[in-house]
């Protein structure tokens, strides 16, 4: 396998987690902003559906209505007497009224547009003919100037004794059913929103707490392995790396090195009558002491216990 590829594996396993954070919310987001329309739109279609069913319902029961109408045309008005009594009088943009021919009998014309042309239709179920025997609507978005934003076509057959002898349109606005549906799905999608903000950035601020102690941890002992924990001084090890540098950096540029080894006299008794803690305080003030007192860049470091090192470096006269 190719070292890219092993990286590129290493890499994706190591953020497999973020990967599939990221997918999820991506999924989410998909899903708030693009099933909210079409939901909305089976709603419209299941309420026009149900209008449909209603006013079937209605000219079964009074059929003298429908038929008074394509007898005698001055009685059509009579119909829209009846949707006004089922509730959809004010939503009603017109009715129309054909015969069996699938001939326009009569029209409302309670609409100033029109609302046949250049009209973009939904993909709701139509009817197959001028009379067809099953009702069947047709939803509209956007039907030009003057034009609500959202209405639907009902088609509703008129039967006699079984057989189809007419049709009933029915153009109902549904604006205010869209208007509602949005603003209950908006809300859904802000609310989906901010859930999936949380979501993610509840384990985001997890992981980068975790992987900032981690850090600090590493960190840490990173520090640990040069420097005394007590003091943070460099530690015997490092100390002596460090004088060895100093010492071929001696050689090359003919300077002198003066090493000092301190240790605290009488510091078993220290240590004993302060207890340890005690002793730890004094261990940490003689560094500090120390530490005011030599040269900047000469080195200092504690060997272990009450043993410290220093190393006065770039001595070029031992005269002084």
């Amino acid at each position: 396998m190719r070292p890219n590829s092993m990286l590129s594996m290493a890499t994706l396993n190591k953020n497999g987690h973020w990967f599939a954070f990221a997918f999820l919310g991506l999924l989410i987001c998909a899903i708030a902003f693009f099933a909210p329309a079409r939901v909305s739109k089976m709603q419209l279609e299941r309420e026009a559906q149900t209008a449909a069913s209603r006013i079937s319902e209605q000219i079964t029961d009074e059929p003298g209505y429908l038929f008074d109408s394509l007898a005698k045309r001055s009685l059509a008005p009579r119909v829209g007497e009846l949707l006004e009594q089922m509730g959809y009088g004010p939503r009603v943009l017109r009715y129309e009224i054909y015969d069996k021919d699938g001939q326009l009998v009569f029209t409302s014309g309670n609409s100033a547009f029109d609302l046949t042309p250049d009209l973009e239709a939904s993909d709701a179920e139509t009817a197959t003919g001028d009379a067809s025997p099953y009702s069947s609507i047709k939803l509209y978005q956007g039907g030009g100037l003057g034009a609500p934003d959202y209405f639907a076509a009902l088609s509703i057959p008129i039967k006699l004794g079984g057989q189809p002898e007419g049709k009933l349109t029915v153009y109902l606005d549904q604006s205010e059913q869209a208007r509602v549906l949005a603003e209950y799905f908006g809300l859904i999608a802000v609310v989906t929103m901010l859930l999936l903000a949380v979501g993610i950035a509840a384990p985001v601020a997890f992981a980068w707490m975790r992987s900032k102690e981690r850090y600090q941890a590493e960190e840490q002992l990173r520090f640990l392995k040069d420097h005394d924990a007590l003091t943070g001084l460099p530690n015997r090890a490092a100390f002596t790396r460090l004088l060895s540098d100093a010492l071929n950096h001696m050689h090359r540029n003919r300077t002198h090195i003066a090493v000092l080894c301190v240790d605290v006299d009488k510091f078993k008794e220290i240590n004993d009558s302060l207890d340890h803690a005690g002793g730890d305080v004094v261990l940490r003030e003689i560094a500090t002491r120390i530490g005011t007192t030599i040269r900047k860049g000469d080195l200092f470091g504690r060997l272990g216990g009450d043993e410290f090192a220093v190393a006065l470096v770039e001595i070029t006269n031992l005269a002084t």
